[in-house]
């Protein structure tokens, strides 16, 4: 029976009686336990999970087994085992043994470092620490007892004490036979011991630091910082572009993959540097020493004679040099390789080779026959000195950079191999190379910039180039051909491309794309989407021709400048406007339905009687030929019936119907019965179109009113003495006057105008305010005071037909 519960707690086996029992014996779970001893001696092992053991009095067993434990040894000589994993051990009193196992492990204490006595044991590799404390207890019996005893500790990596962490290392000086760490693959901190420690990054971008001894540093793959310390250490950069500080010793510093750098701690000028074309190695040593206490007196230089390859980039207190920098002439170049993303690359001073990759890249060759690849991307060569070859890439706008103006330069075009070569005829003895630029050839670049401007791949030398090949991105991209043969792709999105000059083939594929040819014989498929091509010229000056077949469209030019072929084009725009591809050829094409969405979208009719159902938003709807059908919907919408008998319905918001012609050219009548409009085009061939909740009407000389230009002449009979207000409105540029007397109520008061346009009397029977009973009417807006003007009203309200100028006494008073 372990056990045994009562009314007020439960007690263990060897609670019952102080001294009873012989023990427990506890096996942990694949989980996460809590174990506690009894005041026997105790047997506990964790097992597998993180776990939690207590061994209370006697001298006790616990193993921690796998994963992450804490041990706590209580009273009694205990043996604490962590097992594997990072394991946190506390002896507690009595003379305990505390072995860490495997990962890093922490030893627990109760007091300050300096409350210890701490021994290094070489051959049993064992630290013994003593607690110099003691303390007069009762419990579980009276005695003098320290805190944590006497301790053996062997495997454990962290000693916590109350005033501070101390390593493996740092409890005695010289103590330890080294560390070994590895870390993760996430991002790691690894220390060493003053012992020769091998630490081991991994993944991630981790820091490490090699202290005392001679120690190796291996970075692993990411961006890592590594310093040697004091000791003759080996620095492995690894894969990432790493930082690499040997410290005081003699080290051996290896870059690795990516642009590394190696950091020293004086200026330029203080180290002797030599070259090794045999090793392909530097060695670079500190000239300056100095009398240190620490590790142990003596005269030592700050960053001793390192050995470095496979460095990049070398940075002192008084800057930074390239890899071919630090000695003239030295190396024979290095090869650089981007990353996805937009990279700085630099050459040496000897044969480089530097590849961009993907991104929008920066690559300068520096001195040296030098090979930049730029890779995807727009990217920027510059290749320096020497004689370079300068490669774009297949996407993208790529550019060459020069240091002279144009005119300094030989230009000569290899059809064959496709490339410029661009030679420098300015040499001048500050350059060691014999010119500025050397002789470089081009290849793939779009553009080549000189002092005095840029030039086009294919404006270097006439008729040169075979023209470019460009990809657009998944983004709405502005892609320009060069005035050779160009091959374009727009990709994704909606993409706005110019070809310009020469036979190009330009391919929108996904999106709403505008194309435009320019001159030359081109090919256009439009792809998916609504695809626009645009023409310089007026439809009629075109001859357009269909293949059934191949589902081609031909637009030739008249005069010559070049014969399109479409496929995949919904839209052709000219200089007298946009149209539907089917439309070009006339002969009655059938109408088709357009349907919007709750967006604001864009409807272009086909030419023939189409019908269109727009939804929310606001939409421009354009009918072009044929009877088309509006139905606009919610929204503020701009409505084209354009050229036949057009039904144009606005319905909700604020809707206007546009034309092309001025107002005077247009009739416009209302039919109260339906209430709808009729417009009527009395010039052009806009024809007659039947409005329904259409708010304006906009011409090409002002917008107008509907029910203004549909109102109809209404007269009276001579003003009668009965009105009790009159005035002279004058006439507006969109009604003119007659000389008949025409009247209108407000309110109750009864107010007229004539042609000779009398002066306001004010109502009642003294000058000053007025007010009138009754709710006015819609329409102009009076004001308070005696008089107003005519940029007050807004307008009119229908004519009053009655004779009588007292017909009129009650709101709302006018039909």
């Amino acid at each position: 029976m372990e056990i045994f519960q009562f009314q007020d707690g439960t007690r263990n086996w060897s609670d019952l009686v102080y001294g009873a029992g012989d023990g427990v014996s506890l096996i942990g779970t694949d989980a996460s336990d809590f174990l506690e001893g009894s005041v026997g001696y105790d047997t506990l092992q964790g097992g597998e999970g993180n776990d939690t053991l207590y061994s209370s009095f006697s001298s006790d067993s616990l193993d921690g087994g796998a994963g992450e434990d804490m041990l706590d040894g209580g009273f009694g000589a205990d043996q604490l085992l962590g097992g594997s994993g990072g394991d946190w051990l506390r002896g507690d009193e009595g003379n305990d043994v505390l072995v860490g196992g495997e990962g890093v492990d922490i030893a627990v204490f109760s007091g300050s470092f300096w409350e210890y006595s701490v021994t290094w044991d070489a051959a049993t590799r064992q630290y013994t620490i003593a607690d110099n404390t003691s303390t007069y207890i009762f419990y579980p019996y009276p005695q003098f007892v320290s805190r944590d005893g006497t301790d053996t500790t062997s495997g454990v990596e962290i000693f916590q004490f109350q005033d501070g962490t101390r390593n493996w290392s740092d409890l005695v000086y010289g103590a330890g036979d080294g560390v070994s760490l590895i870390g993760t693959d996430a991002s790691d901190f690894l220390e060493g011991s003053v012992g020769y420690d091998t630490l081991q990054g991994g993944e991630g971008n981790d820091t490490l630091y090699g202290s005392f001894s001679s120690d190796s540093l291996d970075g692993g793959a990411g961006e890592d910082m590594l310093d040697g310390g004091f000791g003759a250490d080996q620095l492995v950069g690894g894969g990432g572009g790493d930082w690499l500080q040997g410290g005081e010793g003699n080290d051996v510093l290896v870059g690795g993959e990516g642009v590394d750098w190696a950091v020293f701690s004086g200026y330029s000028w203080e180290y002797s540097i030599s070259w090794d074309a045999a090793t392909r190695q530097y060695t670079i040593a500190d000239n300056t020493s100095t009398y240190t206490f620490y590790p142990y007196p003596q005269y030592a230089s700050r960053d001793g004679i390192d050995t470095v390859s496979g460095v990049e980039l070398f940075q002192f207190q008084d800057g930074t040099r390239n890899w071919s920098n630090l000695v003239y002439g030295a190396g024979d170049g290095i090869t650089v390789a981007g990353t996805e993303g937009d990279d700085y690359l630099y050459g040496s001073e000897g044969y480089d080779t530097l590849q961009g990759g993907a991104g929008w890249d920066n690559l300068y060759g520096m001195a040296g026959g030098d090979v930049l690849e730029g890779g995807s991307g727009s990217d920027t060569l510059v290749g320096g000195a020497g004689n370079d070859h300068l490669d774009g890439g297949a996407d993208d706008f790529d550019w060459a950079y020069f240091s002279g103006y144009s005119w300094e330069y030989s230009i000569s075009w290899d059809a064959v191999a496709h490339q410029y070569t661009i030679a420098d005829n300015n040499s001048n003895y500050y350059y060691p190379y014999g010119s500025r630029d050397g002789v470089d050839t081009l290849q793939r670049v779009e553009y080549v910039q000189f002092q005095d401007g840029y030039r086009d791949w294919s404006n270097l030398v006439m008729g040169a180039g075979e023209g470019v090949e460009l990809s657009g991105t998944d983004g709405d991209d502005d892609l320009y051909g060069s005035t050779g043969y160009d091959v374009i792709h727009g990709g994704a999105g909606n993409d706005r491309v110019y070809a310009r000059e020469s036979d190009d083939a330009v391919y929108g594929e996904a999106g709403d794309d505008w194309i435009d040819g320019h001159g030359g014989n081109d090919f256009i498929d439009g792809g998916e989407g609504l695809d626009t091509v645009s023409f310089a010229g007026y439809s009629h000056e075109f001859n357009i021709s269909y293949d059934a077949a191949s589902g081609q469209y031909t637009f030739a030019h008249q005069a010559g400048s070049g014969t399109d072929t479409l496929t995949g084009v919904e839209y052709v725009s000219f200089s007298d406007g946009l149209r539907p591809i089917e439309s070009v050829l006339g002969g009655g094409w059938p109408g088709q339905t357009f349907y919007g969405t709750t967006a604001g979208d864009y409807l272009v009719g086909s030419g023939g009687d189409d019908t269109f159902y727009a939804m929310e938003s606001t939409d421009t709807i354009r009918g072009m030929g044929g009877n088309d059908v509006v139905q606009a919907g919610d929204g503020d919408d701009y409505l084209y019936g354009n050229a036949g008998n057009d039904v144009l319905d606005g319905g909700t918001g604020w809707d206007r119907a546009m034309y092309d012609g001025n107002s005077w050219n247009y009739t416009v009548s209302f039919d109260g019965a339906s209430g709808q409009y009729t417009v009527t085009d009395n010039v052009g061939g806009e024809g007659v179109d039947t409005l329904r909740d259409v708010e304006v009407l906009a011409f090409a000389d002002n917008w107008r009113d509907p029910g203004e230009m549909a109102s109809p002449a209404r007269t009276s009979s001579a003003r009668s003495s009965a009105s009790t207000c009159r005035g002279p409105m004058a006439p507006t540029p969109s009604r003119a006057w007659t000389a008949t007397t025409r009247w209108r109520a407000r309110r109750a008061t009864t107010c007229w105008r004539a042609a000779t346009a009398p002066t306001w009397r004010t109502i009642g029977a003294t000058p000053g305010n007025t007010t009138s009973a009754g709710t006015r009417r819609a329409g102009p807006t009076w004001s308070a005071t005696t008089s107003w003007g005519v940029t007050e009203r807004t307008p009119f309200p229908a004519w009053n037909t009655s004779t009588s100028a007292t017909a009129c006494t009650t709101s709302p008073c006018c039909p």
